[in-house]
């Protein structure tokens, strides 16, 4: 049984709701902004609870008076401050004070169920069967548990709506980094075996030239033997030069040729890469698979194609310059 002191708390705070000025709290004379329409159902149905709460305040413990003490006088004083409110500040602040009284009401209705069995217990010693009531307490059970479930059921949806969102996004995030990689390393193959074909091609010109004009100075015999050592520094400086330009376009085709066979084996990896990162079940192991595949494509291996050393390329010690300083000297003593 509830202490007469807060019996008597309850008492003056249902006085002090009784008296709230509704013309001023609801200002029906305002059209669309007033809250006549929105709140006068909440309004009638607060006043029915008070009374209850009231006529079966001594039949509950003090806590159970209690718990439904603050929300009444948060519900009083909410509607106290919004029908104190000037008609520009009420119409702005309606919404929040709707808001602020479903809150209540929310809170005193948690607490709602020991004066409907207070009521019904009343009734029941009376042996008058008040069919309303226990219709009313028997709904508000079934609407509290059917509130809870459908409360569980949201929270577990949303949960799981976050965790697919999450996944799906990560994933999403994966396939455009994946597909913005092969498109790059797609493109960078087309213009690798362009130039390999282009190098290719003057490599092979290259070498026909030079067999070409060697083949040509066998057959041809010099014209005149006192110009036998001239006409062999030409020759031999000829195919050095076509020599020196065949074996250029011949270290740019090596070149472009290991270029490409890496960007090959960058696009196997990053075609393979949503297979292995797929087959991960954990976070970690995907984690490590994607840095072992980002590794791999930074690391090639030797191929073969590449040494460290440069190019030998065969330069002839005996050039024109040197021939015309011998033959001006053998004149000379002529």
């Amino acid at each position: 049984m509830a202490r007469d002191d807060l019996v008597a708390e309850l008492t003056n705070l249902s006085t002090e709701m009784y008296n709230v000025d509704e013309a001023r709290l609801l200002r029906p004379d305002i059209g669309n902004l007033s809250l006549e329409k929105r709140f006068t159902p909440r309004l009638n149905d607060i006043k029915g609870k008070l009374l209850i709460v009231v006529d079966f305040a001594a039949d509950v413990s003090d806590s159970q008076l209690q718990n439904v003490l603050g929300p009444l006088a948060n519900i009083k004083s909410a509607m106290d401050s919004q029908a104190g409110l000037e008609d520009e500040t009420y119409a702005s602040q309606r919404e929040n004070f709707i808001a602020n009284v479903e809150s209540y009401y929310d809170s005193l209705m948690t607490h709602w169920t020991p004066f409907l069995s207070a009521k019904v217990e009343s009734l029941s010693d009376r042996e008058v069967v008040d069919q309303d009531a226990m219709r009313e307490y028997d709904d508000d059970i079934k609407a509290r548990r059917t509130e809870l479930a459908q409360l569980i059921s949201q929270v577990t949806e949303l949960r799981e709506q976050a965790a697919n969102t999450l996944e799906a996004s990560q994933d999403t995030a994966a396939k455009v980094s994946v597909k913005d990689a092969q498109e790059q390393f797609e493109h960078a193959q087309d213009e690798f075996n362009r130039k390999v074909r282009k190098w290719w091609w003057f490599s092979l010109c290259g070498l026909a030239l030079f067999f070409s004009i060697l083949a040509a100075f066998v057959f041809l015999k010099p014209s005149d033997s006192t110009n036998l050592v001239y006409e062999g520094a030409v020759r031999i400086s000829v195919l050095a030069s076509v020599g020196t330009v065949t074996a250029f376009c011949l270290k740019m085709f090596r070149a472009y040729t290991y270029m490409s066979e890496k960007n090959q084996h960058r696009q196997r990896i990053a075609n393979s890469t949503r297979a292995f990162v797929g087959s991960a079940i954990t976070s970690e192991q995907r984690d490590l698979i994607l840095s072992q595949l980002v590794e791999s494509v930074v690391q090639f291996g030797n191929s073969g194609l590449l040494h460290r050393e440069d190019d030998n390329v065969y330069r002839p010690k005996m050039t024109i310059d040197s021939v015309m300083r011998t033959l001006s000297a053998k004149s000379s003593r002529e």
